[in-house]
């Protein structure tokens, strides 16, 4: 592997992108300097990519360069007391506003993180387990495609989020360590305070571990949820009393769902209806191989079956769903890792592939435009990346 590692760091000087053959057969052999490279190649995609103006991404861009107007004592006073409680992508927006650093790298960062975490917690496992190397080979493909990329590049916080989630998870309940997954599940509300739902689910599961009968039974139960109506799902929130930021941003949700709901099939036609079901392929997947495994009373599963509840609570309002299901994918993702080792069941692995494959398919035809204005001939080059002038809004695409 020394010459492996020499070729892909000679490569990589030179362009990323150059590298990239010699990164994977590193990656598949587990080889670590291979998966930091092919990490970082990953964070560059992300730096490049240039998002639409309805993008998340955009709006961030916005905050970095608002940000350059606000002094310290306005941005601690104005944006944490009032604007937002979900601030840690924000404060990485300000200091590099403040540093004068291009907010490329602030995104950099974020995927560098998200991908770093998917990818440690695929090594440990595969080492722990001892995954040969075909193994490995299929288990890095589900744990990369187990990744939402277009929205990692194009909406950023709430993979950020997610990835610091799924570390707390990995820690919790594949670790057993007592107090760092708080750490970790605190630090992923505080970036998206949506999130906060799997903080109670982690919690929930904690609680509940040992009533494995309970857990099962909220399991199949939250598939009525299915069958509701989304008005029934507003009078829960409600006799629930979730009010403050957790009522803002589900109210922001439910509306956003209604503009979805009326316009997203009118306005995409025959191609848009075949892009949502693979978008909800997987899920479905999903919960046929839960339910085969509904006699199961290893942790792994007894995790998913909650998660999965708490997501189908969701169902009627789309907007929540999608996003929430992509947290779901990466514990998915991880419990896939863990089951084709235990049951030797590499060809439902596979078609777990297929259907994330399929995803990735369908975000590259979405995301066409984005990817030919990002990766130019003039982005090829490592010095032609590092180089680049910082992205502004007049950059995204309308």
């Amino acid at each position: 592997m020394r010459q492996i590692n020499i070729i892909s760091i000679l490569l990589a000087l030179i362009s990323p992108f150059l590298a990239l053959p010699t990164l994977l057969y590193g990656v598949i052999k587990k080889n670590g300097l291979s998966i930091t490279l092919f990490v970082i190649f990953l964070g560059f995609l992300s730096y490049l990519f240039i998002p639409n103006y309805t993008d998340d991404k955009t709006r961030y861009i916005e905050i970095y360069w608002n940000f350059k107007n606000w002094d310290l004592i306005s941005f601690i006073g104005l944006f944490y007391n009032v604007v937002s409680r979900d601030f840690i992508l924000q404060t990485f927006l300000k200091i590099a506003s403040e540093l004068d650093i291009k907010p490329q790298v602030v995104f950099f960062i974020v995927t560098v993180t998200v991908i770093g975490i998917v990818f440690k917690i695929w090594k440990e496992i595969t080492i722990k387990l001892g995954f040969n190397n075909t193994e490995s080979t299929i288990s890095m493909l589900l744990i990369f495609t187990s990744v939402s990329l277009l929205d990692l590049f194009s909406g950023t916080r709430f993979m950020f989020a997610s990835g610091v989630a799924l570390y707390g998870y990995f820690q919790g309940f594949i670790m057993n360590k007592k107090w760092q997954p708080y750490i970790w599940l605190l630090i992923a509300i505080n970036i998206h305070f949506s999130l906060i739902v799997f903080v109670g689910g982690y919690i929930i599961v904690k609680l509940l571990i040992n009533k494995t009968m309970l857990i099962k039974a909220i399991f199949l139960t939250s598939f009525i949820f299915l069958f509701l109506p989304k008005d029934i799902l507003v009078e829960i929130l409600n006799i629930l009393g979730l009010g403050g930021a957790l009522a803002s941003k589900g109210d922001a949700y439910i509306s956003s769902n209604k503009d979805f709901s009326e316009n997203y099939f009118k306005e995409s036609g025959t191609a848009g209806v075949i892009i949502y079901f693979f978008q909800v392929l997987w899920i479905f997947m999903m919960y046929i191989y839960m339910v085969v495994h509904i006699k199961s009373n290893k942790i792994h599963h007894l995790l998913l079956f909650l998660l999965i509840a708490i997501l189908n609570i969701f169902y009627s309002t789309t907007t929540v769903y999608l996003r929430y299901s992509l947290f779901i994918k990466l514990i998915l993702g991880m419990v896939l890792l863990i089951d084709m080792k235990n049951y030797n069941s590499k060809k439902v692995t596979i078609y777990f592939i297929a259907s994330f494959v399929f995803i990735l398919i369908t975000q590259i035809i979405i995301a066409r435009y984005n990817i030919e204005a990002s990766y130019t001939k003039n982005s090829f080059f490592l010095l032609d990346i590092l180089f680049q002038k910082p992205v502004t809004t007049n950059d995204v695409i309308y």
